[in-house]
């Protein structure tokens, strides 16, 4: 016998059941490679240990020569020259 609370009998309505997608084939993790961190061989550019580091080389390289002729800037440049060839270069 149908029940009617509501007033309507009620029947049942069959669900289909899900449609089952295919899955896909998992694809291989790939492998955990062991990561090599480098320091850099010299800081950047225009960093403030850099920059430390050629002023005291161009102090160096004046007072060698006794503060006589030259140039702060010849020095600066001359410095850092030295430093660029003295540190190793980092390879990418």
């Amino acid at each position: 016998m149908a029940n009617t609370q509501s007033g309507k009998p009620r029947t049942s309505i069959r669900k289909a059941p899900p449609a089952t997608i295919p899955k896909a084939p998992k694809a291989a993790a790939p492998k955990a490679r062991k990561t090599l961190t480098l320091k850099p061989a010299r800081p950047a550019m225009g960093s403030t240990e850099w920059q430390q580091m050629v002023a005291t080389a161009a102090y160096l390289r004046a007072e060698a020569r006794g503060f006589v002729g030259g140039s702060p800037e010849q020095d600066w440049f001359e410095a850092e020259a030295e430093l660029r060839a003295a540190l190793p270069v980092r390879k990418e």
